[in-house]
């Protein structure tokens, strides 16, 4: 019987031990962050969107990378030489793919091709060239712009990411988005709703000798700002998007909550549509740049906190010129412009997404052509509607959307053929500064070019903004690397 005893003790306290040892697991670490856009899809090759791009740059790699001093490095590539008009690089032997299949030559040339066929601006910058492979597996790419490739792959919003060949094979056109996620990066996918958000979770592949922090970090879509902001202050999110102006003061007073305010030189635009009875006369898209008060309307949007006005379409940088014709405000002549052509009040239809107060911009946009004797109507939509309300040239005058900044014209989103808008690039000024021998021929045809553009008014840039950021303050190595907010070293402190 004491025998009998002693073993139900000694059980009762294995199961008791058993029992502590669970409550003591390590429980999930968990990172959330709250975004504005929604996301129309996962094909962040074909995609400039701000949700995706930051997600899912946890997921993929590319060929190069960037770090914070702007140095460009190799990455997925091994070794690279450009030896005058011809790249050439190697791909790394060790890194696998999320789904244990080792990555293979053939994997980059057919994503980074596929890059090309769906981004007409980097396209045509390289003169349609595209890249092969040559039987000791190097690939390689001959265009007069190839200098500049390695940076581009680095930083444009498009991202150049590497899939397995299968997953863009399977696809019956390369414009199809890609739905099926397979990356090399230190997160996969685990979760995905368009309106909604998605879901990373750490992988069990590790490439690069990366550990991250977080076991899942996941990115809600939050469209309204005092969501997003209540969401930081109470701890349901840990980092939130697109500060609005009001609550930047706020938000400088709360030692729990710190901001991340970047001067990304991204500009608010206006797109006309060239299709429009009334937008298609020059005169017409003159007469609304001049009655225009951008200041007025960079205010709406921003508050006083990180705007300039500035017509450039390029950013800070070689590139930049800001010399719009019509940039300053003139009623008078907007209306004399009005009457010498026979202004009859025809409706003027503004399109805008409802975040980030572009709603507010357009709101004073219209308020401005009031003044100018100059009748308009504003739709405001959710950002998959003003995707597909934009894609429908009858539904809209013009449109107001922001844009990131790019480090060649020819990557201008607005610029491509295509675009809603119907913009062409009808004397070839983007084609020549692909075959440009250097930068400074390059600035020569852009000057030109922009110039001709400004007196067509195909666009009218309202300014240039930074984006601020805010995290809570126990959120440490969170950094900004040219087109994405880099959360791959964040942990909580």
């Amino acid at each position: 019987m004491k025998k009998w005893c002693n073993f139900l003790v000694l059980a009762i306290s294995f199961v008791i031990f058993l029992s502590s040892c669970q409550e003591e697991e390590i429980p999930e670490k968990r990172f959330s962050a709250a975004y504005v856009q929604e996301i129309p899809n996962l094909d962040v090759q074909n995609s400039t969107n701000r949700t995706l791009r930051d997600a899912l740059s946890l997921v993929y790699d590319l060929p190069f990378a960037i770090d914070e001093d702007g140095e460009v490095y190799p990455l997925l590539v091994s070794r690279y030489s450009i030896d005058g008009s011809i790249l050439s690089m190697t791909v790394k032997d060790d890194v696998h793919f999320h789904d244990g299949t080792l990555l293979e030559p053939q994997d980059m040339l057919v994503s980074l091709n596929r890059w090309l066929d769906v981004n007409s601006g980097i396209s045509a910058f390289l003169s349609d060239a595209r890249f092969s492979l040559t039987d000791n597996g190097i690939l390689s790419i001959e265009a007069s712009g190839v200098s500049f490739l390695p940076y581009m792959m680095a930083t444009s919003p498009n991202m150049p990411v590497i899939m397995p060949a299968e997953v863009i094979e399977e696809l019956e056109d390369v414009n199809i988005p890609i739905t099926k996620v397979i990356g090399t990066g230190p997160y996969e996918l685990y979760s995905f709703d368009s309106s909604l958000g998605l879901e990373i979770k750490r992988s069990e592949i590790e490439n690069f000798s990366r550990h991250p922090y977080f076991d899942t970090l996941r990115f809600d879509v939050v469209p309204s700002s005092l969501m997003r902001r209540l969401g930081l202050e109470s701890g349901k999110y840990d980092f939130i998007s697109e500060v609005m102006a009001d609550d930047i003061p706020a938000f400088e007073e709360n030692d729990d909550i710190s901001l991340l305010a970047l001067n990304e030189s991204e500009s608010l635009v206006v797109v006309y549509n060239l299709s429009s009875e009334l937008l298609s006369n020059a005169w017409m898209r003159e007469a609304i740049a001049l009655a225009m008060d951008r200041e007025e309307i960079l205010l709406s949007v921003y508050g006083p906190y990180g705007y300039r006005v500035d017509s450039s379409y390029m950013g800070l940088g070689p590139f930049h010129i800001d010399e719009d014709p019509y940039k300053e405000r003139d009623v008078e002549r907007a209306r004399k412009i009005l009457e010498e052509n026979g202004y009859a009040s025809e409706d003027v239809k503004i399109l805008v997404p409802n975040f980030s107060n572009m709603d507010d911009a357009a709101l004073a946009l219209s308020e401005n052509l009031k003044e100018a004797g100059i009748e308009s109507s504003v739709r405001v939509s959710d950002w998959v509607g003003f995707l597909s309300l934009r894609s429908d040239p009858s539904s809209f005058d013009l449109f107001i959307s922001g844009y990131s900044d790019v480090p060649l014209p020819s990557l201008k989103q607005y610029l491509k053929d295509g675009y809603p808008g119907g913009f062409s690039d009808d004397r070839g000024y983007l084609e020549a500064l692909s075959k440009a021998e250097g930068e400074e021929e390059m600035i020569d045809i852009w000057k030109e070019g922009q110039d001709y553009f400004f007196s067509e008014v195909p666009f009218s840039v309202i300014g240039h903004y930074g984006t601020v950021y805010a995290y809570r303050s126990d959120i440490e190595n969170l950094s900004y690397l040219p087109g994405k907010v880099d959360f791959s070293a964040i942990r909580r402190k």
